[in-house]
């Protein structure tokens, strides 16, 4: 590959998708210095790879069937066809958007989906020997490493210990780009350079353009399309990150939502969080800036984060006219190599007419000419330059920073490359010197020596083969029956299982009368979940199933008393993102169902029909939540307050009690607030381990240190792989607990 241009010169691509936007930003490095050439960003209509959406409605089942995976195979693919020629339009504006960007002519860098991501920190006992088989052995399955279907990525520190990175899956990003590199540039290979994290991306930044005091807390805070989250940051190493959640709101509600967040995690986590904070995306302007530096007035830092080395390009007539004529030349050759591609397809399928796509020479003139500002008019007015403000290169950080990295590999960036190794080898030159071609001869020798050998070899095979042939034939003829006796076999075991079932079940009519209605009702309201076992004994039901909806799990983990999850796994079918979870739950109380369940009265639809209320509690539970995360405490306390007086057996009224507790924390009500943490430990559920957490906050703030660390304690005893655990581990070192 050949990167260098005239005067040294070498460019670089970064590419960022957050959800349906794609950023582009294009650098170039010049006698020391890069330039900022070029910013672009798109927000597609539809994604340009289908998703498999279906509908528990067109599940082919009767109410007397078992809940089979296996009848999967009876849906119809028009569902599926749907969403791919709908997809068909994102695949074109994205071909589109790439099409002005000659990507051939630098190195290409581009950021990974977050949600395929684990990050690990390893301590000094893992700094020895098979330091990557402990790390695949830790973060990994054995059916994930036989699949081969990850990337595994590590870097030590000076003490042994270190960060690694594990991404599942494929990287969309890159199977996108190899996809169009025939299309895009038919005579030229694109070459990648780095995929990173966003996280691994943005502290990247921060190590190479900020000078923070040892031992003080930094804290990112990006906000995007879909991907919105804090990074914490100590020493340039990341200490922890929290999502945020902020639903569309006017400008000073969506900072107040921001604010809260920030403010309920430093005091969650008791680190000083807020001591210098960066913005960075969408959410960096002077507006915004102000805000927070007036909310947080005793930071040290709080701007938007930025590159500060960084030069725009100006005077754009200055390029010779051999360069333009040559660009020109190129622009045609694209043009023409996409218009061919384009022809190849029917655009009727994709929902488009030809005219939809437009004349390609047309959009690359308006767009060269936008970002030039006429150059070839000697009486423009902006003639001699183009900028970006300093809001811009925050806003398209990400991209920037991904072709940043690429120009400028030896500054002090985490070497943690997530970009297959098969592609690094691909792009490498293969060099041979004298001593190559000696091994070139003694390769020759060998493999004609073995050639020789291997004709021998084929015609003992070919005799054994035709000995073996009528061995295989009264084998195949054997093999039939045993086929057909092990599916019998199977056939008969099912049978078994399924008539235990039906003993285990038959003995108590009304209980499970009461419980298979409970399951029926909410798996129907929550497409598509499925239970594919069912299982109880004397003090406990289980369940496990699939669903689509990962909140699902929740809610049917609160369909009966104490109820538990038990595991949650992920998997793939169809190319459909799926989760398998196993729940526990303890029987319902007799009472309650020999009441509702008799010999002479029929079986109501629910045991508690959402026709008793008055109003849909699932929206109302989401407008308290909504006035809590603005940060209206004394308000939510109120409506939380109320909520649960007015629907005590709901099952969100549980979260109900716990965001009551947070609130009466954040109003300073410290014993209210211990009341409603203790409620939830008495009820036991997935909230446990905020509520120990909390408690021993609540304790801290009262002065009663010795239960605070019972506290603590207690939640790194019960739940030793919690993420609050660490939390908990960190607050129990401090020097007010030792």
């Amino acid at each position: 590959m050949k990167l260098s241009l005239k005067n040294d010169k070498k460019t670089a691509f970064g590419i960022f998708q957050d959800g349906l936007k794609f950023q582009l930003a294009e650098l170039e490095l010049s006698r020391g210095k890069i330039h900022i050439k070029n910013l672009d960003e798109i927000i597609l209509n539809s994604p340009v790879f289908p998703e498999i959406n279906s509908n528990l409605n067109n599940f082919p089942l009767s109410e007397n069937d078992d809940l089979d995976i296996n009848n999967f195979e009876n849906f119809s693919s028009s569902d599926i066809q749907n969403e791919a020629d709908a997809s068909k339009e994102g695949y074109v504006e994205l071909r589109k958007f790439l099409a002005k960007h000659d990507l051939s002519s630098g190195i290409i860098s581009m950021n990974c989906e977050d949600e395929f991501v684990e990050y690990f920190h390893f301590t000094s006992e893992f700094g020895k020997k098979n330091l990557l088989s402990k790390l695949k052995k830790e973060l990994l399955t054995k059916e994930e490493i036989k699949d081969k279907n990850y990337n595994l990525v590590y870097q030590k520190n000076k003490d042994k210990s270190g960060l690694a990175i594990v991404h599942r899956g494929n990287f969309e990003l890159l199977r996108i780009l190899t996809e169009f590199n025939p299309v895009l540039s038919p005579r030229k290979k694109f070459f990648y350079s780095y995929i990173l994290t966003n996280e691994i991306n943005l502290l990247g930044v921060v190590r190479n353009c900020y000078q923070v005091p040892e031992d003080q807390y930094l804290t990112i805070v990006y906000i995007g399309v879909e991907y919105k989250v804090g990074i914490v940051i100590r020493n340039n190493q990341f200490i922890k990150t929290f999502s945020i959640i902020a639903p569309p709101a006017d400008p000073e509600t969506y900072r107040n939502t921001i604010y809260s967040k920030i403010i309920l995690e430093q005091d969650k986590s008791d680190i000083p969080i807020t001591q210098n904070i960066l913005f960075a995306g969408k959410f960096s302007s002077d507006a915004d800036i102000n805000f927070f530096r007036e909310q947080l007035d005793s930071g040290n830092i709080i701007d938007r984060l930025t590159i500060f080395d960084l030069f725009i390009e100006q005077d754009f007539n200055d390029l010779s006219q051999e360069t333009k004529k040559d660009s020109s030349q190129k622009d045609q050759s694209l043009d023409e190599s996409i218009q061919n591609e384009l022809n190849s397809l029917n655009l009727a399928d994709y929902g488009l007419e030809e005219n939809d796509y437009g004349d390609e020479n047309s959009d690359k003139e308006d767009f060269y000419n936008d970002q030039h500002n006429d150059s070839e008019n000697p009486n423009s007015s902006d003639i001699n330059e183009t900028k970006y403000s300093l809001e811009d290169i925050t806003n398209f950080i990400m991209p920037i920073s991904l072709a940043w990295h690429s120009l400028m590999p030896k500054r002090k960036f985490l070497d943690l490359n997530l970009l297959p190794t098969k592609i690094i080898e691909n792009q490498k030159y293969f060099k041979i010197s004298w001593h190559g071609f000696i091994i070139l001869i003694l390769i020759f020798h060998f493999a004609f020596s073995g050639t020789i050998k291997n004709l021998q070899l084929k015609q003992d095979i070919l005799k054994y083969r035709k000995m073996n042939y009528r061995i295989e034939n009264e084998l195949s003829n054997n093999r039939i029956l045993v086929d057909k006796l092990n599916n019998l076999k199977k056939e008969l075991s099912l049978i078994e299982s399924n008539m235990n079932k039906i003993t285990n079940i038959v003995g108590n009519r009304n209980q499970w009368s009461y419980v298979l209605k409970i399951f029926s009702e909410n798996f129907q309201q929550n497409p598509i979940s499925w239970i594919t076992n069912l299982s109880a004994n004397n003090s406990e039901i289980q369940i496990e199933g699939y669903t689509t909806e990962k909140r699902n799990i929740v809610t049917f983990a609160n369909l009966l008393p104490e109820g538990k999850i038990s595991n949650i796994t992920k998997a793939t079918i169809l190319d459909r993102n799926l989760w398998d979870f196993s729940l526990s739950y303890s029987y319902p109380d007799k009472k309650l169902t020999d009441k509702i369940f008799t010999n002479d009265m029929p079986v109501p639809d629910v045991a508690v029909s959402e026709q008793n209320f008055p109003v849909n509690r699932k929206e109302l539970y989401q407008e308290i939540l909504s006035i809590y995360l603005q940060g209206n405490y004394k308000e939510s306390i109120r409506k939380f307050e109320n909520y649960i007086k007015e629907y005590p057996d709901y099952p969100l009224t549980y979260n109900a009690h716990y965001n009551l507790g947070e609130s009466y924390y954040l109003a300073g009500n410290y014993a209210k607030a211990l009341a409603e943490f203790k409620y939830i430990l008495s009820k036991g559920g997935s909230k446990v381990p905020d509520a120990l957490l909390m408690s021993g906050n609540v304790f801290l703030k009262t002065n009663q240190k010795e239960k605070a660390i019972a506290a603590y304690r207690e939640l790194i005893s019960r739940f030793p792989k919690h993420n609050l655990s660490k939390v908990a581990r960190y607050k129990l070192s401090q020097d007010n607990l030792q």
